[in-house]
């Protein structure tokens, strides 16, 4: 009897909170907002197709989402209606184990900065031009439990960067400006060089050139660094070096970059790197040499190169590399042979600049067995 009784007042404060949860659902999609359940999407918005948790059975009985947790939800006031989106937000304070958020042009006053900081479990923060104050940006900047912050301002004052040094927990950090006159561009990597516990940077629209990058590489914790493409970007082979200081950085993406084969004579000194991702570079046939003994290497894109078959013998003997990503059906000199001789297959197609991806089993895991 105590046996049951335990087991049926757990269920009961699930029940409870399941209600909770869905009430609050409602009212969001009722003013524009969405959630989702922790099972729904992961941190990367990627769509997880698991079922819900708990035994089916109980679901059946009270309710499939009985046991989830509603982890992530979008606010935005894209559509003229703030005031639907700050009632919104505030709904927020009913999900005490949210996680992530994204928030678009919602006007962030004091009781709405209130509700963010008061969230215990907020660790990823997206903000897209939300209009805030300086001193309510300050109180914002005394959350205790943000991770990952996301960026997006046309005009994004480098001010905001420098307060990130007031979050403790932060992590991972990515920014979205138009701001691209020299002195902005200056002082927002000024700021940026001060978060030496930064472990992942990505920077979307923002020309960089061979200064920007050694100030990148001041990041001494750095362990991702990802430049979407940017056509004023300006960054080279000279620029590409300084991140051989950058001892723990395993993941680079820089699509279109200006580099070639003294980039990947760099690369083959940066024990570390397990992702690279280069897709429109300069490197030819010969530049996969370096590639060919990294002891790290897993992945690799080089779509829209000038990489024929001949450089893919170079990557043969890369002891770790298991995924590639290029065009094959582009026209290009890389051939489906020269694929398999190399030892890929393809198993998957992405929009990772319309790059097609293929895998293998590399040299030392077949050693292994």
């Amino acid at each position: 009897m105590t046996v049951a009784c335990v087991l049926l007042g757990g269920i009961g404060r699930y029940y409870v909170r399941m209600l909770q949860q869905e009430a609050v659902a409602e009212s969001m999609a009722n003013l524009g907002g969405r959630v989702y359940y922790e099972h729904e999407f992961a941190l990367t918005r990627e769509l997880l197709l698991q079922d819900p948790p708990g035994p089916s059975w109980l679901r059946d009985l009270f309710g499939e989402n009985l046991f989830a947790t509603l982890h992530s939800a979008e606010v935005s006031a894209r559509t003229g209606e703030e005031d639907r989106a700050v009632e919104a937000l505030h709904l927020l304070e009913q999900l005490p184990d949210l996680q992530t958020l994204d928030l678009v042009e919602v006007p962030l006053g004091r009781s709405e900065v209130e509700v963010l900081v008061a969230l215990p479990k907020l660790r990823q923060l997206t903000i897209s031009d939300c209009p805030i104050s300086d001193e309510n940006w300050q109180r914002l900047m005394a959350s205790r439990s943000l991770e990952i912050v996301s960026l997006s301002y046309k005009d994004l004052h480098p001010a905001k960067i420098a307060s990130l040094r007031s979050l403790p927990s932060l992590r991972e950090l990515e920014i979205w400006t138009h701001r691209n006159d020299p002195a902005s561009v200056e002082a927002i990597f000024r700021e940026l060089q001060t978060l030496q516990q930064l472990k992942s940077l990505a920077l979307r629209t923002i020309p960089i050139d061979n200064k920007q990058m050694v100030a990148i590489a001041q990041l001494k914790e750095l362990r991702s660094l990802d430049i979407k493409w940017e056509l004023q970007s300006r960054f080279d082979d000279e620029g590409f070096a300084a991140l051989e200081s950058l001892r723990h950085l395993t993941h680079i993406k820089l699509p279109l970059a200006r580099i070639g084969g003294a980039s990947m004579e760099v690369v083959s000194r940066m024990p570390s790197v397990e992702t690279l991702e280069i897709p429109g570079s300069f490197i030819e046939d010969d530049d996969m040499v370096h590639l060919a003994g990294h002891p790290s290497l897993k992945r690799l894109d080089i779509c829209q190169t000038r990489i024929t078959d001949e450089g893919l013998q170079h990557l043969k003997s890369a002891p770790q590399l298991c995924e590639l990503g290029l065009l094959p059906d582009w026209g290009v000199a890389v051939t489906m042979d020269g694929l398999k001789d190399a030892g890929f297959i393809e198993y998957d197609s992405r929009v990772i600049m319309q790059s097609k991806w293929f895998e293998r089993t590399p040299p030392a895991a077949r050693t292994s067995k």
